[in-house]
């Protein structure tokens, strides 16, 4: 009988142990996405868009899309600019 009750004690442990750590990683990735979002410079859609993509490296490619597209085309003509005028250009 103490046997069965020390391993539904330990399966109950082990539960509660599974819940923390997801309660843990829930607040701190909820924590996270305001300062993701003003340190990209992100608005609601763009951040739904993200969190509904579901592989990680898509997400990453995503993120550098909506960078480029926040950015505009202003710095890449910009940089091709500087590129195309060596050495006329100061700092």
């Amino acid at each position: 009988m103490t046997r069965h009750i020390r391993h539904v004690g330990v399966f109950a442990l082990t539960l509660l142990i599974i819940e923390f750590l997801d309660e843990f990683v829930f607040g701190a990735r909820e924590a996270a996405w305001p300062l993701i979002r003003t340190d990209l410079n992100l608005d609601y859609v763009q951040i739904g868009l993200l969190l509904s993509v579901p592989i990680i490296p898509i997400k990453f490619v995503l993120l550098g899309l909506m960078g480029l597209f926040n950015a505009g085309w202003y710095s890449i003509l910009k940089a091709r600019l500087y590129s195309a005028m060596p050495g006329q250009m100061t700092n």
